[in-house]
């Protein structure tokens, strides 16, 4: 009996007619401007063209990345944050007294996060994976122990919530990058360079890498209190609120925490950022739902919960 090959011809056709002869390139710097002294981030591009991965595979990917569930913790001791506002022509800077408080040494692994969704806690709605872009490290391959990234500020809590921590607040984050001193950048006033950060310069994206570097990348330029990559890799959620919405999208009322369109302050520039991003004083932020490839996780905790 004669066997149609119609169907199988259909398929190549839509298949070609769906699959660029070459991927887009990608855009990811970005393009920032300051609003009220801070600074507003544009969406890094993720919807980047991947190679044809069966989404199955990539979910098969995640699990098998998972890992550790959290890592080791610093105690930063506290006491007096210099915080300068940049954008002010005097220089005016202002004090900040901190309490001890604890903050992971390293950003959160993608094999940590990983672990977050096999259990079942962090849903695929607050965050973006390989499918979408290759820029994103969740079931990309070899990256468990790179920073997870295109998260949102709901599954950065949410991750932190899981392993008893929480958010750092905007001051608590800077005084963990830089202590009592007043260093422009982490590891002091020198500007970036490969060997201290992984950001976007003259070699390209990653320092020419293109993707992050490992949690545990740039060891010999820690900040003053002992924490790896303060500067670059992935830019990072903090518990802040830079602004509030007008009103909700659906025209109802959403408590201030929890709307996606409620601005929430990220720092340290990342692996997609220009070298000036990377200095303590800059201050981004953008709405809550946003999950770009240079968003990333630190958590905090407070002593007594320790």
């Amino acid at each position: 009996m004669a066997v149609s090959v119609f169907p199988i011809y259909l398929v190549f056709l839509l298949m070609a007619a769906v699959s660029p002869a070459s991927p887009p390139a990608p855009l990811v710097s970005p393009f920032l401007h300051s609003v009220a002294g801070l600074v507003v981030r544009s969406d890094h591009t993720v919807n980047v063209a991947v190679p044809p991965i069966n989404k199955l595979l990539v979910k098969a990917r995640i699990l098998q990345q998972a890992g550790p569930t959290e890592g080791p913790m610093a105690l930063i001791p506290g006491g007096k944050l210099t915080a300068c506002d940049r954008f002010a022509k005097n220089g005016k800077c202002e004090d900040f007294q901190l309490k001890p408080y604890l903050i992971d040494t390293m950003e959160v692994s993608t094999a940590q996060f990983a672990s977050c969704i096999k259990a079942g806690v962090c849903t695929d709605k607050q965050f973006t994976n390989y499918t979408r872009s290759d820029f994103c490290n969740l079931g990309g391959p070899n990256r468990s122990h790179h920073p997870v990234n295109c998260v949102s500020f709901f599954a950065a809590r949410q991750y932190c919530a899981w392993v008893g921590k929480r958010l750092p607040t905007l001051r608590e984050w800077q005084f963990a990058a830089r202590g009592e001193t007043k260093y422009k950048f982490p590891w002091g006033d020198d500007e970036p360079d490969c060997d201290r950060a992984s950001f976007h310069g003259k070699k390209g994206r990653g320092c020419g890498a293109n993707f992050t570097s490992p949690v545990d990348s740039h060891a010999d330029h820690l900040s003053p209190l002992g924490l790896w990559n303060m500067a670059g890799n992935v830019m990072e959620w903090t518990a802040g609120m830079a602004d509030l919405p007008d009103d909700d999208p659906e025209g109802k009322e959403i408590p201030i925490d929890e709307n996606p369109r409620t601005k929430r302050f990220q720092m340290g520039g990342s692996f997609a950022d220009e070298p000036h991003v990377m200095g303590v004083d800059y201050i981004c932020f953008d709405s809550a739902k946003s999950k770009t490839i240079a968003l990333g996780i630190r958590c905090a905790k407070d002593v007594a919960e320790r």
